[in-house]
């Protein structure tokens, strides 16, 4: 912890603040440093936070209209571009509220150690840094640009706290007595830094750059607050706003609660959870065990690299290069290199790539693509969607891979040969309930297929792809000339040095077998 000094304000007093973090330190260093630049240059101005009218301040402007716990104090001079609150005693509540009929802009430091509430409206832009205490801070009605940074630090006290009967808020009242603050954006461009404690944080319609500390809850639809209309009977109703902003979030915290709308942006870098819920053509980055909801019906999502998340969608999704997570998605899911334990369930036209160490239980219940290994990927893999009720077309890569599919009509090609990768495809298959191909392309790559539970009678057949032998019926019987019978299982030597066997099958027919 810091004392920063800032010289030259009310009668030439110096005011001192202790700034509780690091990085808040540094950037309140910095903007004492303007501000001491600013008072030389005559563009500084003092307000006591109870209304105290002071000697040296200027006559009214109409165009800044100054209010103060409730009472009207002398206005800012036009030239104002810095303004400080300060406690006038240790008893002082620093409820300060500010609007302007013309665009400013004005940067504000907050040193007071007394709860407060701020309230900010008209074309008024600018930069709040908040040291120490608690605050409600109202910018809902204001449309410019912000530049916000609170800590958390000396949180309200019941005995400074409106009592509940005249509305208190719970949600307002718990994050104050916590230290945290209550924040409410403008509907211009904002960039809010919060730290520690628990924040509460409306973002407004315009675009909003937020990194949050702590355990924070942010609702992208905007909040509102009545605590500024009268605070000493402690209004305070929360209430949730109805429009949404273009909202960038960064979480370094973590077990917060994050509710945002379309087109969000959301990097999560905690290395605990938190509740994340956003639209329509958002995406998420990262995460530790997070929740993660796309409300995206009808449209898309994006979600990479987390780690163990909870993930669910309304429309399509797709997750890339993730591990260990548990995935329902009721539009197309899109799983792209996934490792770990992993469960996956998904509609209609979707997409498994997997990734060397991927064990992953699916219920998918519309088509779906599965690819154990792409271009410049080999790997060993898991993969059962017996559960599932779609078809299902596969293509082994290099690896080895289990795989088990469930009661639809399925493809299965084996020994894919992708580019910049090499290697045989060890892969045990069980086809399922369904009418099931299982067979390789014209230039296949080796390997050792095993299938389970081939059944001719049920429509199961064995192909040779892309051959163009001169006769079919000859390239059938040169197949099975091949063939060996051991141990109640029927084993086939392809070209490409591949063997697939067929696991109780001892009569394996020649009608159950095609070459094109």
């Amino acid at each position: 912890m810091a004392t920063l000094t800032v010289n030259g304000g009310i009668g030439g007093a110096s005011y001192n603040f202790d700034a509780p973090e690091e990085l808040s330190t540094q950037l309140a260093q910095q903007y004492v440093d303007a501000i001491n630049d600013a008072i030389s240059s005559n563009t500084f101005q003092v307000i006591p936070p109870d209304g105290t009218p002071a000697s040296d301040k200027p006559i009214c402007q109409v165009d800044w209209n100054v209010a103060s716990d409730g009472n009207n104090v002398d206005s800012l001079p036009d030239g104002a571009t810095h303004l400080l609150v300060h406690d006038v005693s240790q008893t002082a509540v620093a409820n300060f509220s500010l609007s302007v009929d013309q665009p400013r802009r004005l940067a504000i430091l907050d040193g007071g150690s007394q709860m407060g509430d701020y309230d900010l409206s008209g074309a008024i832009s600018g930069s709040l840094s908040v040291l120490q205490a608690a605050r409600i801070v109202d910018m809902s009605e204001s449309q410019g640009d912000w530049s916000i940074a609170v800590n958390s630090g000396i949180a309200w006290q019941e005995s400074q706290t409106p009592n509940d009967q005249f509305g208190l808020d719970p949600k307002v009242k718990g994050v104050l007595l916590s230290g945290g603050n209550v924040i409410s954006t403008s509907s211009g461009e904002n960039h809010v830094s919060v730290s520690g404690a628990q924040n509460l944080i409306g973002l407004g319609a315009g675009t909003n750059h937020i990194v949050s500390q702590g355990q924070d809850t942010v609702f992208g639809q905007g909040i509102t607050t009545n605590a500024l209309a009268d605070t000493t009977k402690g209004e305070a109703t929360f209430n949730l706003g109805t429009s949404y902003g273009r909202d960038y979030v960064t979480i370094n915290g973590g077990r917060g609660l994050y509710d945002l709308g379309q087109s969000a942006s959301v990097f999560d870098n905690a290395t605990v959870g938190s509740t994340i819920k956003v639209q329509s053509n958002s995406s998420v980055s990262g995460g530790a065990g997070s929740t993660v909801t796309f409300d995206n019906a009808g449209g898309e999502g994006t979600i990479s690299g987390a780690a163990g998340d909870t993930i669910s969608a309304s429309g399509n999704l797709s997750v890339l290069q993730g591990q260990n997570q548990s995935i329902s998605v009721e539009g197309a899911l899109r799983f792209l290199n996934g490792t770990g334990n992993s469960t996956l369930a998904g509609g209609a036209n979707s997409t498994v790539w997997g990734a060397q160490g991927l064990n992953a239980v699916a219920n998918m219940s519309g088509y779906t693509i599965f690819t154990a290994n792409q271009p410049d990927a080999t790997g060993d893999q898991t993969y059962d969607a017996s559960a599932s009720s779609g078809n299902i077309e596969y293509w082994s890569g290099p690896g080895t891979s289990s795989f088990t599919s469930g009661s639809g009509d399925d493809h299965f090609v084996f020994g894919t040969a992708f580019a910049g990768t090499s290697g045989d495809s060890i892969v045990t298959i069980t086809g399922g309930a369904g009418a099931n191909s299982f067979g390789v392309l014209s230039g296949h790559n080796g390997g050792n297929i095993t299938i389970t539970d081939f059944d001719a009678s049920k429509g199961d057949f064995f192909f040779q792809y892309f051959y163009n032998p001169a006769s079919a019926s000859q390239a059938v019987q040169d197949l099975l000339a091949t063939a060996t019978v051991s141990g109640g299982n029927t084993t086939l030597h392809l070209d490409n040095n591949m063997q697939v066997t067929f696991l109780g099958v001892t009569n394996l027919d020649a009608s159950a077998i095609r070459i094109s």
